[in-house]
């Protein structure tokens, strides 16, 4: 089966912008897409790193990886397969004091969780690995940091930058980073960033995912669920 990909980010919102306050932040509204997964990337300023999360047509999402580092903390949640979709589709982040930036992509197909792994690196450059369990997997990595200088990019050698999110340019707010890249077998995928516009003294907080199409083999981790909550 065909490795995912990335569609583009179907809702965003940070505090600085359309979040609603340091506990709660809901995204704009989009359309989404019967047979379509959603991945959420979430970073902010949280004394826990489990941020309640859900959305407009009440799927059900699981929670794949997260972290924290004193007051500071990071999320992804998947739902694979989503049983509720169409328009006016938006999502929320409850997160006491979080303070929250959330972006939430659509990819091109149902998918499932291969393998995840998180890391907190205090420098440049910022490193991390991930192994595969499957073949055909997309492998992203999600950084997020509290920017204060505008717009910022990252750069590792075989992957590609996506982009900053969700605003890129809003100052003094947590952006997410995302690199991605296809993994063709099952492997040990490394990243080394480096950064313009970004302190290389600054942590970042590293949370790489690998997917896979749903119905893949060759993973003993649960797929996310899709179905929808009561």
């Amino acid at each position: 089966m065909a490795a995912p990909a990335i569609l583009g980010v179907k809702a965003w919102a940070n505090y600085n912008s359309a979040g609603s306050g340091a506990s709660t932040t809901v995204t704009n509204t989009g359309t989404t897409v019967s047979g379509r997964g959603l991945l959420a990337l979430i970073g902010g300023q949280a004394t826990n790193n489990t941020p309640s999360f859900d959305d407009s047509k009440g799927n059900t999402w699981t929670k794949i990886a997260s972290l924290q580092n004193g007051t500071d903390a990071a999320a992804m949640y998947l739902c694979g397969n989503p049983a509720n979709v169409g328009t006016s589709h938006s999502f929320t982040v409850n997160w006491t004091d979080g303070y929250s930036s959330v972006a939430v992509l659509e990819l091109d197909q149902a998918v499932a969780l291969d393998n995840s792994s998180t890391a907190t690196d205090a420098g440049t450059p910022w490193d991390s690995t991930l192994t595969t369990l499957s073949a055909d997997c997309l492998v992203v990595t999600s950084t997020t940091v509290y920017a204060t200088s505008g717009s910022w990019a990252l750069a590792a050698s075989g992957w590609t930058w996506y982009g900053q999110l969700p605003v890129a340019g809003d100052a003094s707010d947590w952006d997410i980073g995302l690199l991605h890249k296809t993994s063709a077998t099952a492997t040990a995928n490394a990243i080394s960033m480096t950064g313009t516009d970004v302190d290389g003294g600054t942590a970042h907080h590293l949370i790489m995912a690998s997917l896979k199409a749903a119905g893949g083999s060759g993973s003993a981790i649960t797929p996310a669920a899709g179905a929808a909550t009561t």
